[in-house]
């Protein structure tokens, strides 16, 4: 075999395996290696060799004689088809991202090297590929298929500020758990500086308390309007600031004056935190589709972060079932840790009036209680991750 006819044989291959092809009926590498050299043989009848034509022309001829445009026709509804051109359309965002500045969405909303103005959830692509792919659409060969999915991220990425901050207001899990992995190393900076805590371990229960309570605080209208990206991240900052401050406080047995709410920090105080080295996610992988399209079980961040995203959202599909049962405990857990009430106003909230002994007991009773449901939550959500793979 003629060195050309090997090198276009080892585009149209390389072709085969990225648009999945062979999975889709399209050819198989025998096949496709059979028809390539039939249509290099008829070229050669007609005078024709590739060396007197560009590569190009004759790959593209391939796909002609192939019948592509037809089997992209008849494939439209066929969810490998949808899949592949899932990956394609993440392929050229991360490469749409990479080739412009960073904007305020991401820069106050997503960790390094994620995206919100540039993520793309499956649902999202469905509303697009709904919107944008027809019956009547033609592609004579693969690089058509891809200056299409170029066409298409052009004219709705990057996603404004406006839309990701009604997402938010919405409760979309996709755009909240890249939220929720960013506030994780701002937390752990801010914990180690204020109070030199630096365990992850030792900072969970008050990073997972500020995603419930910030989730709240956007989710149900608290924060003024309008609402921005900067606004969100201070608005956190602040409750990380006070509620370790209150852990603190109560760590020393010795008052300590706590700051109201700081809904606003200054511009130099959120760039400190963002250019600390402890908040910088090094190589945080790409998100997995493989359970419920959002979460990467690869990163320990991402699952603990998916936690939140399922607890808190009563429209997720795993929410009812993580939650059965414990309705009414799960209730109590809010009060304590979302609403900040201490066990005796939960007790008074829930039994009435207690005192002296009778407190003392019901007291202990629901501190074992949240404790409790906690665990249960958690064995519960590392179960629902096993079967739903």
């Amino acid at each position: 075999m003629k060195r050309t006819d090997q090198i276009i044989i080892e585009i149209l291959t390389k072709e085969c395996e990225r648009y999945h092809l062979d999975r889709m009926g399209f050819t198989d590498p025998q096949r496709l290696i059979n028809d390539a050299q039939s249509l290099m043989s008829q070229l050669a009848e007609k005078g024709h060799t590739p060396l007197s034509l560009r590569k190009t022309d004759v790959i593209r001829n391939y796909y002609r004689e192939k019948g592509f445009s037809k089997f992209c026709r008849e494939h439209i509804n066929d969810i490998r088809f949808e899949n592949m051109i899932f990956s394609l359309m993440k392929v050229h965002l991360a490469h749409t991202k990479k080739m412009n500045e960073l904007t305020d969405s991401d820069k106050y909303l997503s960790a390094e090297n994620d995206s919100v103005s540039y993520g793309l959830s499956k649902k999202h692509f469905e509303e697009i590929y709904t919107l944008e792919m027809n019956p009547f659409i033609t592609f004579g060969h693969p690089t058509e298929l891809e200056q299409w999915c170029k066409e298409v991220i052009s004219r709705h990425f990057p996603i404004s500020q406006e839309a990701i901050i009604s997402q938010m207001e919405q409760n979309d899990p996709f755009i909240w758990e890249k939220f929720y992995i960013k506030l994780r190393g701002i937390c752990n900076a801010i914990c180690y500086q204020m109070s030199k805590t630096t365990a992850d371990n030792n900072t969970h229960d008050l990073w997972s308390d500020t995603c419930l309570t910030i989730n709240k605080a956007v989710t149900t209208g608290i924060m003024s309007k309008p609402l921005t990206a900067k606004a969100i991240i201070s608005y956190a900052v602040g409750i990380i600031k006070n509620k370790n401050k209150e852990k603190f406080r109560k760590r020393k047995n010795e008052p300590l004056p706590i700051d109201s709410l700081e809904y606003k920090i200054e511009d130099s105080k959120i760039e400190n935190f963002f250019d600390n080295p402890i908040t910088t996610i090094k190589n945080f992988p790409s998100h997995s589709f493989r359970f419920s399209n959002y979460i990467d079980i690869s990163d320990e961040s991402s699952v603990r972060g998916y936690f939140i995203v399922i607890l808190y959202n009563k429209e997720h599909p795993l929410h009812k079932e993580l939650i059965r049962g414990l309705e009414d405990k799960i209730e109590k857990l809010f009060l304590h840790y979302i609403d900040e009430l201490p066990y005796e106003q939960i007790v008074t909230r829930y039994y009435g009036e207690q005192k002296g002994l009778d407190l003392i007991r019901r007291t202990a009773q629901v501190r074992q209680e949240i404790k409790r449901v906690k665990e249960t939550l958690l064995k519960r959500y590392y179960k629902l991750l096993k079967e739903k793979l």
